[in-house]
């Protein structure tokens, strides 16, 4: 029996199990040797729970050796081993909740921060059989994240480069469209000034607010010609529904007083103030370039 406990205490439990039998042999109702009989058989079937990773196994075995009160020795032993199998199982199922959240948030196409867990179950640097089938999982799981954030680069690349192109083809479009309707603006301010019409809706009079203007001018002036009884006196619009325009920016109409059809005199209506004045009866061969507007509706 001391040579068994010797060996049970050097955990050459081998060796503890054959004394242990030799001892049965001599004294087979030796109940102290039976009970360590017992226990080295345990702690060696735990010992091999250990080495194949099975931890369930071996938590149970820990637990009922280390309530063994009669080998004292075995059940300090197991006591070891079966802390060890606790803290192996704490991670264990620390790392495995943490496997659970990287899965959820893969299965919500959050690869990134599934990797982020993936990655604090990597830097554990598990090593001991118990984590195998885990760290497999996590292995695979986390090269199935990278191939995906790697797709969506690529394809957010794609549609960057697209998005890019497509803005510098409508800024092109818009500056060409821009650059045509500035020059064909060009080409009608030109044609319009060649042709003496320029277009211009800033005038605050009306035409025929300047007719009734200028007949209110011809009717109440003190050298006032009407004609000779019996003549038809109407007022007319030098260039009908046009404005002339002058040097300093105003402009004006020219309303003639006809007798008969035809130009008697002439009153300028300014287009702005309705201020009236007396004019000539046409502006040619006067050396004034001539330039007109549309007439305010």
């Amino acid at each position: 029996m001391t040579d068994g406990i010797e060996a049970v205490a050097n955990e050459e439990y081998s060796k503890a199990e054959a004394y242990f039998e030799t001892a049965l042999k001599e004294k087979s109702d030796d109940k102290k040797a039976k009970n360590y009989l017992a226990g080295v058989e345990d702690i060696q079937t735990l010992l091999k729970y250990q080495e194949e990773g099975n931890l369930e196994e071996g938590l149970t075995l820990s637990t009922k050796i280390s309530e063994d009160k009669d080998a004292p020795d075995i059940k300090k032993q197991a006591k070891v081993i079966g802390e060890e199998f606790t803290s192996i199982k704490t991670t264990l199922d620390e790392s495995t909740k943490l496997f659970a959240d990287a899965e959820k948030l893969a299965e919500e196409k959050k690869y990134s921060e599934s990797n982020e867990k993936l990655k604090v179950i990597q830097d554990k640097k598990l090593e001991e059989t118990y984590y195998t089938k885990l760290l497999a999982k996590t292995t695979e799981l986390s090269k199935k994240n990278s191939t995906e954030i790697e797709k969506a680069a690529a394809e957010k690349e794609a549609a960057d480069q697209k998005a890019k192109e497509e803005a510098e083809q409508k800024a092109q479009a818009e500056a060409e469209q821009k650059a045509a309707e500035e020059a064909e603006a060009k080409q009608e301010s030109e044609q319009q000034v060649s042709s003496g019409n320029e277009s211009n809706s800033s005038f605050a009079i009306t035409e025929s607010q300047a007719i009734g203007i200028a007949e209110k001018y011809f009717t109440s002036g003190d050298d006032l010609y009407l004609g000779e009884e019996g003549q038809t006196i109407t007022f007319e619009n030098m260039n009908p529904g046009k404005i002339f325009l002058s040097d300093n920016g105003g402009g004006f109409y020219n309303i003639y007083l006809m007798v008969d059809d035809f130009p008697s005199a002439a009153c300028a209506v300014d287009a702005n103030t309705g201020e009236a004045s007396q004019s000539v009866l046409h502006f040619r061969g006067l050396g004034v370039e001539i330039r007109t507007t549309d007439a305010p509706k």
